[in-house]
């Protein structure tokens, strides 16, 4: 017979969790995944990277579609005196997910060392998270607010999907099936200039492998290899990042190609392809970001039919230098023509028997989406 005091305590590590226990889930690979349960403004001004948002008072059979039931589902408050993170474990415990909550919330979080992604002094930092008082005053006020999305239920997270085209097939990262060839691939660019905007080169084999297992493993970026569907090799790799299927946005970085894969049409039809099955998912918003001195992404960007928003200046601090952000997207209602724009530049009688284009694809997204 089990001693009471150890069932009492085996149900409590069954049923909550903490700060320090999530974040080595998260960076072991663990499917995990964070869900804020205070109040959309309250996830607006400051919430832990990756969350999603579904308010615990909004917790329903429509609003929790999104949410993958392979994974562990955590729950999260503002910490001691709010109880938003236990009203959304036992509603998504009724809809019948596998859920944790995580004591302390976001306060216990940053006590850690953990970071957020912040927006200081918006509001009070002493405002509950959990009232959703302020859209009711603003409404109350008569002050503009955004247009209504009329039976929004949230965009669909990454899965591990095969991405086929003509030119490439996109795979996800695979250490064992995409490191060697990749490794070969990338070898070619002696002057290594293509991690210059992205991070330090490995240093050696073990850097490398270490480099493409943390690639595999990562659940935000989801990487995946660019292949050459004749010879199988992984010419490159990309990803989608900063996931959030609550808001319906999502980012696609870590671009890495190799010359073999530079200004082919396989690594246009790559982006093509990504873009596609993004807004397949259901996101409404697909964002670009790069360096702003990177000049050959600020010209792939705006030639991939992306608009340019504007740059974040002194965004980051990139290996002890300063990075001015540049912010480019591409909305879901621009995504027809834009898709349109794409087919017709890949389509075979836009290119001559040498292979060269017959009409560009800038021109073709500059027409689809004139004044951009």
């Amino acid at each position: 017979m089990t001693h009471p005091q150890i069932a009492f305590y085996e149900a409590k590590l069954a049923y909550e969790t903490d700060p320090a226990d999530v974040q080595a889930a998260l960076a072991a690979g663990k499917k995990w995944l964070l869900v804020d349960a205070r109040s959309t403004d309250a996830y607006a001004r400051e919430t832990i990277p990756g969350a999603l948002s579904i308010p615990h008072r909004t917790m329903n059979t429509e609003t929790t579609a999104c949410l993958p039931r392979d994974h562990l589902i955590v729950t999260f408050c503002d910490g001691i005196g709010c109880n938003g993170s236990t009203q959304g474990a036992l509603a998504l415990a009724r809809l019948g997910f596998n859920v944790k909550e995580m004591l302390g919330g976001i306060d216990w979080w940053k006590r850690d060392g953990y970071a957020t992604t912040a927006s200081p002094g918006r509001v009070s930092a002493l405002a509950c998270g959990c009232s959703g008082e302020g859209t009711e005053a603003a409404e109350e006020a008569g002050l503009p607010l955004g247009e209504p999305v009329p039976g929004w239920k949230g965009a669909r997270v990454p899965e591990p999907v095969v991405l086929q085209g003509v030119f490439c097939r996109l795979e996800p990262f695979d250490t064992d099936r995409h490191a060697s060839s990749l490794r070969a691939a990338l070898a070619e660019d002696q002057r290594a200039e293509g991690w210059t905007y992205l991070m330090d080169p490995p240093a050696d084999e073990a850097a490398f492998a270490a480099w493409c297992a943390g690639m595999t493993a990562s659940q935000d970026p989801v990487f995946y290899a660019i292949v050459n569907p004749q010879t199988r090799e992984a010419l490159g790799v990309a990803s989608y990042l900063r996931i959030d299927p609550a808001n319906g946005v999502i980012e696609v970085g870590w671009l890495h190609f190799s010359p073999k894969l530079q200004r082919t049409r396989a690594a246009t039809e790559a982006m093509y392809l990504m873009m596609r099955q993004a807004f397949a998912w259901g996101y409404r918003r697909y964002e670009w970001k790069c360096n702003r001195l990177n000049a050959p992404s600020m010209a792939a960007a705006r030639r991939l039919g992306f608009s340019y928003e504007g740059t974040f200046r002194q965004a980051r601090v990139d290996r002890g230098r300063n990075r001015d952000t540049a912010w480019f997207s591409v909305l879901d209602g621009e995504w027809p023509k834009l898709s349109a724009a794409f087919e017709q530049w890949l389509a075979p009688g836009n290119f001559d028997e040498a292979g060269r284009q017959r009409v560009s694809l800038s021109s073709l997204t500059a027409a689809a989406l004139p004044g951009r």
